[in-house]
């Protein structure tokens, strides 16, 4: 069987390789050299898999689901064959292939492909790509590292730790820890464990802190929920050492007199009072338990009114561990920072109610329904502190929200029905402006300029911790600027602030530390094989544009190597080679004032900047909206995409329109932005984000001699580098 199935493969394996029926009780081929997105894998095309094998003499190769490479001496099963229709998955490292389908595996001989081109460089000059960040910890776990940037320069901040080799979450041996910097993150003290803790149980366990200070740097306060009834089981289970308790207890606080180095003895709860939640919790009586025990966690930073109050708001979780019915409330200390005496410090929660924000029927109807998800909520104090508002995750793919019309905050009253995050006002309304947000970390942070600035993942869920997700939803982190407006908080259209070309890789729950005019991103990778945790540099440019953005009309100038709209020479490298990085903002954006494409006749090109043979780079309007732009290398390598129906339904409406297409050399990425506002997939089926990756192969679009514009076009850019969002908006503000 070996040797008739290899000469069957050896004459036509590599013009029709061969789908077979793959089995997990019974794998085709038994050498697994990556599989589900991780390692190399992330990035799989059909010629990576057969250079694998081939190097390890093996004389069948196999692609399976995208995602997965395995290689083999023989099929163990060559009769169990499948139509190659069904082997019909694009590979994740270049759509233009097809690696198997779902337990179909596409079983090749691995000598008949040419070796794979060299990985694409780094980018090692892009300060948004993570693995250039400043490194925290590595390894065991982490997560949500918080700071206080205190009057004498010194970073005293906290985490959650678990020692490794352990990197899941709610293992034994969670607990919070101190650490501090004085050099901005370069370096870091040794990590200080706030709360006894256990290696070998689940009990006291202590995570998911904040960390505030008062004005003088004299005191530093730190809080987290803790598992302080040692509780180790649901109830009718038997109790368990690995249980998981790090949403159980209550919240607690320390204080530090030496800026963090070392913390008060005892720690003191917070008291939160018992409501609805907690009757029908599964600890409740209703649920045969005790109705003592709270579920609830926190992620907000620590916010301070002018008055000296200090608050933060939290989760009521209904059902263990985190799932619906929630609600959210706020507590409040009126005298944490001034009282020295910690037994005399008093607390209050808002809204005094035994319901919670959240939960009302409101303007999104199902939304406010028990089942839905309503977690991670945000305070944002705002209008001179007379009033506050709510940003929350939800399982509906747009961010919570919900506000006080009045300063009564302890009255349920005062509080609006739940709706959705909104963008500043642009063209789009409705459920089109609403800010997209998987169930992952949001992070808003004030500035000393009055700002709010927000990270978030923008985009709707693309399944994080699902084990075949090949892109994870919490992959590249966003950054906008929050403005006080319409009665509320709005939000500026975002730039892309951090992003992990290993697509399956999910950062989060970071923090904005602000310190000596710059800011900073803190963040933490939480998965196997252990965490990684750094801190980050934002690009001033990226601030000022985002901070400016409501106001820009200018329109950049900086790398422009064509504007016109009649044919033109295209200068030597302005078009990049994606297999390079070589400067910051490394890729190429097309700018273009069009007339309405509903005139257009089927298709029409708007800028091409192609060669006879067709590599380069083509910007081509339909006649319903659409604009698509067509990377395609001159070694056949080609990526694709397009406007979302919401942006493709303005570009057809009648009078002039701006579009921009970016390609982003850093994350292979493309964008569009119409009329200055980001698609970010809109409110349509099928359109979780506006952006797409381009194949990680995709090398040199830059073979093209001329660029020229369509009819049209009323005018166009070609840039040799990547725009800001900003830039774009300040383009579409400046008119024609």
């Amino acid at each position: 069987m070996h040797s008739v199935f290899v000469a069957l493969l050896v004459g036509a394996a590599a013009a029709a390789p061969r789908c077979y029926v793959d089995r997990v009780d019974a794998r085709q081929l038994p050498h697994v050299v990556c599989e589900a997105g991780t390692g190399d894998c992330a990035a799989l095309t059909v010629r990576y898999c057969a250079a694998q094998c081939r190097a390890l003499d093996y004389e069948v190769a196999g692609v399976e689901a995208g995602h997965a490479c395995s290689c083999g001496h023989a099929l163990a099963n060559a009769s169990a064959a499948a139509p190659l229709a069904e082997c019909d998955d694009p590979c994740v490292g270049n759509a233009t292939e097809t690696c198997g389908g779902e337990f179909r595996l596409m079983a090749f001989d691995p000598t008949g492909y040419a070796p794979p081109p060299p990985p694409a460089a780094d980018p090692l000059l892009d300060p948004r790509w993570i693995p250039n960040g400043l490194t925290l910890r590595d390894g065991g776990y982490s997560c949500q590292p918080y700071c206080a940037v205190l009057p004498s320069g010194t970073w005293s901040c906290v985490m959650t730790y678990i020692a490794a080799p352990r990197w899941a979450e709610g293992s034994p041996g969670e607990h919070m820890v101190g650490m501090r910097s004085t050099d901005r993150g370069k370096t870091w003290t040794d990590f200080v464990a706030l709360e006894p803790y256990s290696n070998a149980t689940t009990a006291q366990v202590s995570a998911y802190g904040s960390v505030v200070a008062r004005p003088d740097g004299s005191r530093v306060f730190a809080v987290w929920i803790q598992n302080v009834h040692n509780v180790s089981h649901l109830p009718g289970a038997a109790p368990s050492t690995s249980f998981r308790a790090d949403m159980l207890g209550a919240f607690v606080w320390k204080y530090s007199d030496d800026e963090g180095a070392t913390w008060s003895e005892d720690h003191y709860e917070i008291p939160v009072p018992y409501g609805y939640i907690e009757s029908v919790n599964s600890f409740s009586k209703s649920k045969n338990g005790t109705g003592d025990v709270q579920i609830m966690w926190q992620v907000d930073h620590v916010k301070v009114l002018d008055d000296g109050t200090a608050l933060f708001a939290f989760t009521k979780i209904g059902t263990y561990a985190v799932a619906a019915p929630e609600e959210i409330f706020v507590l409040a200390s009126r005298n944490l920072l001034s009282e020295d005496d910690p037994t005399k410090v008093t607390w209050e929660m808002w809204p005094d109610d035994d319901h919670g924000i959240g939960r009302r029927i409101g303007a999104v109807g199902a939304y406010d329904s028990p089942s839905r998800v309503t977690e991670e909520p945000h305070v944002l104090p705002f209008d001179g502190d007379a009033k506050l508002a709510l940003f929350w995750r939800t399982d509906q793919g747009y961010m919570g929200h919900a506000r006080t019309t009045t300063s009564k905050f302890s009255s349920l009253d005062a509080w609006t029905n739940s709706s959705y995050a909104v963008y500043e006002d642009t063209w789009a309304s409705g459920s089109e402006a609403w800010v997209k947000q998987p169930r992952g970390p949001l992070s808003p942070k004030k500035q000393p300029n009055g700002l709010w600035l927000m990270t978030y993942y923008n985009t709707e869920p693309l399944g994080a911790f699902a084990a075949a997700a090949t892109v994870s939803d919490r992959n590249n982190m966003w950054l906008t600027v929050g403005r006080e407006a319409g009665g509320t908080i709005k939000w500026s259209q975002p730039e892309l602030a951090l992003y992990d070309r290993v697509h399956s890789k999910f950062h989060g729950y970071p923090d904005v530390v602000t310190d000596g005019g710059k800011v900073y991103i803190t963040e933490a990778y939480k998965g196997a094989p252990g965490s990684e945790v750094k801190t980050h540099e934002v690009a001033p440019a990226l601030l000022e544009g985002l901070y400016g953005q409501n106001a820009a009309k200018t329109v950049a100038t900086a790398g422009v190597v064509w504007e016109s709209s009649a044919p033109a020479p295209l200068p030597a490298g302005a078009l990049p080679n994606f297999m390079n990085y070589t400067s910051d903002r490394y890729g190429f954006t097309i700018d273009a004032w069009v007339s309405s494409l509903a005139a257009v006749a089927g298709a029409a090109v708007l800028v091409d900047a192609t060669d006879a043979a067709g590599a380069g780079a083509r910007l081509t309007g339909f006649a319903n909206g659409t604009v698509s732009l067509l990377l395609n290398d001159t070694a056949g390598v080609w990526g694709v995409h397009w406007t979302d129906p919401t942006c493709a339904t303005r570009l057809k409406a009648p009078g002039d329109h701006h579009v921009a297409a970016i390609a982003d050399g850093g994350p292979k990425m493309i964008l569009f932005a119409v009329d200055g506002k980001l698609c970010d997939g809109g409110p349509n089926d099928g359109w979780p984000k506006g952006w797409a990756f381009f194949p990680p192969a995709l090398g040199d679009v830059g073979a093209a001699a001329t660029v020229a514009a369509g009819d049209v076009v009323k005018s166009a850019r070609l840039y040799n580098r990547v725009l800001y969002v900003s830039e774009l908006v300040g383009n579409w503000r400046a008119g024609l």
